[in-house]
C-alpha cells in the first residue's frame, strides 16, 4: 500500500503548530498564496523545522524558489516524501 499523500490539511496543521496564523483561518484553497499568510522568515524556518519533525523531510530555500501557493508547497513536500520513500 502506498503511503498517504501530504495534503492541505497536513500543511494547515503544520502551519498552526508553528506560525502565527489568525484564529479560525481555513486553508482549504490550494491557490492561497504564501504571501497571503504573511509568513516571515522566522515563520518559514519554523515551518521547515515542523515539516522535518513531523515527516522527516528537509525542505530547503532552493526547493521552494518560485513556489507561490499552498498547493505548490504541498507538491514540493510530496515530492520530497516520495524521494525519501515515505
Amino acid at each position: 500500500m502506498a503511503p498517504a499523500a501530504f495534503t492541505l490539511i497536513d500543511l494547515h496543521e503544520a502551519l498552526d503548530a508553528c506560525a502565527d496564523l489568525p484564529p479560525g483561518l481555513v486553508l482549504d484553497d490550494p491557490e492561497i498564496t504564501l504571501s497571503d499568510l504573511a509568513i516571515d522568515s522566522a515563520g518559514w524556518l519554523s515551518l521547515q523545522l515542523e515539516l522535518h519533525d513531523r515527516y522527516g523531510v528537509r525542505i530547503e530555500e532552493r526547493d521552494v524558489e518560485g513556489v507561490r501557493s499552498l498547493g505548490e508547497l504541498v507538491a514540493v513536500v510530496n515530492s520530497h516524501l516520495r524521494r525519501a520513500g515515505r
